[in-house]
């Protein structure tokens, strides 16, 4: 049987499970060229990754490009002249 804090809505149907996952933000930054950034937070569950573009008019089908190894956070926005920006967490 599940222990932690579970939360039901009127209809009696769980909408919240502490044993299920919920995201954590660990940050945000906004880039206009290819970098990295390390971040100890990632090795606490699994790493995601929004890419928003700020200035879409510049640039519209080109987004950064985000992969993750470890604790690092690596994108690739290098070229386009586009600012993007990087919401990060775990969940």
């Amino acid at each position: 049987m599940p222990q932690g804090l579970q939360i039901w809505n009127a209809a009696g149907q769980l909408t919240l499970d502490l044993n299920d996952r919920i995201t954590k933000i660990l940050g945000i930054i906004t880039v206009n060229a290819a970098g990295s950034l390390s971040d100890a937070g990632f090795a606490l569950g699994t790493p995601f990754c929004i890419v928003l573009n700020v200035n879409v008019a510049l640039s519209p089908n080109r987004i950064a490009t985000v992969t993750f190894s470890g604790t690092t956070m690596t994108w690739n926005n290098s070229g386009s002249g586009a600012t993007a920006q990087l919401i990060y967490g775990i969940y």
